[in-house]
């Protein structure tokens, strides 16, 4: 079965079910079941291509510094030394003339750089995040199950390698009090407390 069938027929069996609005209302009720994905080997291979690029750069920089301080015009040899003849030269030069490159470069370079750190500090910040006690990764596939039926890819979110997923809140939550709290909760909510609620209205 092809792709697209395989949707189709998704699609099909899962009328009535609900979608991103109804698993992020269950995680802003339960916080600590709010688990989503690091993408770690992605984060990482983002950081070494910014790192890459960023070398090339470095090197390209340096051999254009070097022409530069060895050229017969004077003021390519002051840009070592002049910010100003540096800048000067760039705005008055022509596009890809020699004496814009290093100006160029060194602008490119630097817009890289706060990208490049940036995204270093971030990586950092996601990785500081604990990684969900296998407990609630159970207890939100078990509520998604029957409840909520997502269609594109994301929906093996959470049948993926539980290391690479991230929560905000670290809990060591054991079984028997993890399904008092989300399992006997919502079947008095979805059973009980829903008509509580409609006698309220009418009494």
């Amino acid at each position: 079965m092809d792709e697209e069938s395989k949707l189709e027929t998704t699609v099909s069996n899962s009328e009535g079910y609900g979608g991103y609005i109804r698993l992020a209302e269950h995680m802003d009720q339960h916080p600590q079941l709010t688990i989503l994905r690091r993408f770690g080997t992605l984060a990482n291979a983002t950081l070494l291509y910014y790192q890459a690029e960023i070398t090339e750069l470095e090197k390209y920089l340096e051999f254009i510094q070097k022409q530069d301080g060895q050229s017969d015009d004077e003021n390519r040899r002051l840009y070592s030394r002049s910010w100003l003849k540096l800048s000067e030269a760039a705005e008055c030069s022509e596009v890809d003339s020699p004496e814009r490159r290093q100006y160029e470069s060194i602008m490119k370079l630097r817009k890289l750089m706060a990208q490049y750190h940036k995204a270093l500090y971030f990586h950092r910040e996601a990785m500081s995040l604990p990684i969900p006690h296998t407990t609630m990764v159970g207890d939100l596939r078990g509520w998604i199950f029957g409840r909520v039926s997502l269609l594109g890819f994301d929906r093996e979110t959470w049948e993926s390698d539980e290391a690479d997923l991230i929560t905000f809140v670290n809990s060591t939550m054991d079984r028997l009090t993890s399904f008092v709290t989300y399992t006997l909760v919502d079947i008095y909510h979805d059973l009980i407390g829903r008509h509580i609620h409609v006698w309220k209205l009418y009494y």
